[in-house]
């Protein structure tokens, strides 16, 4: 009876989190539908009817990729903005499960970036962009999303918004997770203008479709913008070098009031979803349940816990 119940204790423990096992399906191109009224779907429902095929997946980020997220801050970012080898060295080595790249047909064409911390007050204490690794906690209660940067001839698809719902929903899933927080920027404030960028924000939120691009890309998918984090990008002038902090309450329900998405699905890829599905699946089982797998079996019976 003893060598059973550790046993039982020792499969438990090797369970797949919710979100291990997300990444391991985006990881073939397979998304969890996200309903317009609710990102965090459950687990439960990971089944055929619920999944979509998209045309890109996405990857933990290696060391090799390096030249190549290189190229895409070039390509996203003015010089003085960028990233520099180092950084992202640091950034991949410190927390490598958070940060992943976009890949069509094994071309990456974006990346995201994330860390957990352990309290968002901390990035007004002397934090910027480019030392921002320091407030890194491993059992942060936040998860910040640092950046996503998609290169600029992918940008008219649409997949910069669905990685954000993708965030969203990955984070939900994350355990000990409260919130998404992010330190953004205004894309048509002017440091020559003749309103503060306290007043331009505030113009922003009482308009009903909002007025910044970049402020309505997160607040119209349920981000509150809680304040203006001065010096956070030193060199971003157009913004007087401030950043602007957001956050997503992910105990809630967000609410996506934003159009229907640009489609980025070949529909001649969906024929093979419920394989995908299940080479998913199995490649998250304990050794010893993969041979009772069967797509008509609950997750819960095979040893994943919803």
């Amino acid at each position: 009876m003893e060598s059973s119940t550790r046993h039982l204790k020792n499969s438990i423990e090797r369970l797949p989190s919710k979100d291990k096992l997300l990444l391991a399906a985006v990881k073939k191109g397979l998304f969890i539908k996200i309903e317009s009224d609710n990102f965090s779907t459950p687990m439960e429902d990971f089944s055929e009817k619920n999944c979509e095929k998209r045309s890109y997946s996405i990857h933990a980020a290696k060391l090799k990729d390096i030249p190549r997220l290189l190229f895409i801050e070039k390509k996203c970012w003015i010089s003085l903005l960028r990233l520099t080898r180092d950084e992202l060295i640091c950034r991949i080595k410190q927390y490598p499960q958070g940060q992943l790249v976009v890949k069509i047909k094994n071309r990456i064409v974006g990346v995201i970036y994330t860390q957990r911390i352990s309290d968002y007050d901390n990035l007004s204490n002397n934090i910027t962009f480019k030392n921002v690794s320091r407030l890194y906690d491993s059992n942060g209660k936040y998860l910040q999303l640092i950046g996503i940067n998609i290169l600029p001839d992918m940008q008219d698809r649409g997949i910069g918004e669905q990685l954000l719902q993708f965030v969203l929903q990955w984070s939900s899933f994350m355990e000990g997770v409260e919130k998404l927080v992010c330190v953004t920027r205004c894309k048509n404030f002017s440091a020559g203008s003749k309103i503060t960028l306290q007043e331009y924000i505030r113009r922003h939120q009482e308009s009903s479709k909002g007025i910044d691009p970049i402020l309505r890309f997160h607040t119209s998918h349920g981000a509150k913008i809680i304040k203006i984090i001065p010096n956070y990008r030193p060199h971003d002038y157009e913004n007087q070098g401030a950043g602007i902090l957001i956050e997503y309450d992910l105990a809630k329900n967000l609410n996506d009031r934003s159009p229907a998405l640009k489609s980025v699905f070949d529909p001649n890829i969906h024929k093979n979803i419920s394989d995908i599905i299940s080479s998913c699946i199995q490649s998250l089982l304990p050794k010893q349940n993969k041979k009772h797998y069967s797509k008509q079996r609950p997750l819960r019976e095979m040893g994943i816990d919803s």
